[in-house]
C-alpha cells in the first residue's frame, strides 16, 4: 500500500490564531502520530501554508521558516517524499520558495519539490502518477481543465493515479463560480483519489477528499481539526 499524508490551509501568520500556537499544534500532531507519519511515502501540503505576506525579519516569519526547515529534515531522516503545492496567491505569495535553497544546503538527501504550476509527476519507485493543480492557475476552471487534458496527452496518459489541488469544486460552494472545478470531470481522469485544499470545512465527495483547515482560524469551526 502507498501511504500519503496531506495537509492544507495551515495559515501561519494569522491575526487571531497565532503562529506559535498553530506550530505547537502541528508539532503535537506529528509527535502524537509519529509512528504512523514516519512510515508514510509522501507528505503533501496542498496550499495556504501562509496566511499573508510576512516581513522576513519578523518573529512569525522566523517561526515558519524554522518549522518548514524542520519538516524537510524530518522527511529526509525518514525517507519521505515532501511536496508543497502553491495555494491562493493572496495567502502564500510564493513565500515557500526559500525551502529550495534550504534543501540545497542540507547535507542529507531530500526528495522535495515546490510546485507552483500545473504539473504531472511520475514516481517510478512507487509506480504512481500525480497531477498537481495550484490555486488560480487560470481564472476559468474550464481553461485549467483543458490544460490538464493537454498535459496528460503530452505525457501519454489517459488517467493519473492521484491529484493534489488547491481550489474548490462546485459541490463545496453554494453558488457556481467560473473558478470552481467540475468534480465529475476530475473523477473521470483520476484513478484513486483527489485531495483538495482551500475550503476550510472538511468534506468527501466520491473519491474527492477535502481535509479542511488544519487549525481553527475562524468562528463556527467546531468540527474536528488536525
Amino acid at each position: 500500500a502507498i501511504r500519503i499524508l496531506t495537509i492544507n490551509d495551515i495559515h501561519l501568520g494569522h491575526n487571531t490564531n497565532k503562529t506559535a500556537n498553530i506550530i505547537n499544534n502541528l508539532n503535537s500532531f506529528f509527535h502524537t502520530h509519529h509512528k504512523k507519519i514516519s512510515k508514510v511515502d509522501m507528505i503533501s501540503i496542498n496550499g495556504d501554508i501562509w496566511d499573508k505576506l510576512l516581513i522576513s525579519y519578523s518573529q512569525d516569519h522566523a517561526l515558519v521558516v524554522a518549522w518548514l526547515t524542520q519538516l524537510v529534515a524530518y522527511c529526509s531522516v525518514h525517507k519521505i517524499k515532501s511536496r508543497i503545492v502553491e495555494g491562493t496567491p493572496s495567502h502564500d505569495w510564493s513565500q515557500t520558495k526559500f525551502l529550495i535553497e534550504v534543501v540545497y544546503n542540507l547535507k542529507q538527501e531530500v526528495d522535495y519539490k515546490y510546485i507552483n504550476t500545473l504539473t504531472i509527476e511520475k514516481l517510478d519507485d512507487l509506480n504512481l502518477t500525480i497531477l498537481y493543480v495550484p490555486d488560480e492557475y487560470k481564472p476559468d476552471a474550464t481553461d485549467t481543465y483543458n490544460d490538464v487534458l493537454k498535459l496528460m496527452q503530452d505525457n501519454h496518459l489517459t488517467k493519473v493515479d492521484v491529484c493534489m489541488m488547491h481550489g474548490a469544486f462546485n459541490y463545496q460552494l453554494p453558488i457556481e463560480l467560473k473558478s470552481s472545478h467540475d468534480e465529475e470531470s476530475y473523477l473521470n481522469i483520476v484513478r484513486y483519489f483527489i485531495a483538495i485544499g482551500h475550503i476550510h470545512i472538511p468534506s468527501v465527495f466520491s473519491r474527492i477528499i477535502a481535509p479542511g483547515s488544519f487549525d481553527r482560524i475562524a468562528h463556527n469551526e467546531e468540527h474536528d481539526k488536525g
